[in-house]
């Protein structure tokens, strides 16, 4: 691996809400964040 400093692309289209679910998981030294958005415009077929 190159001594280059990788650096992540951190923007975000959206901005999470404050209180929006997350499930956070660690695997090795990455962690991963997923976050769930509902919509409440969506309609049940």
């Amino acid at each position: 691996m190159s001594s280059e400093k990788i650096k992540e692309d951190t923007t975000m289209t959206t901005t999470p809400a404050e209180d929006a679910p997350a499930l956070v998981k660690k695997i090795g030294r990455t962690t991963y964040i997923v976050r769930v958005h509902f919509s409440k415009t969506t309609r049940k077929p």
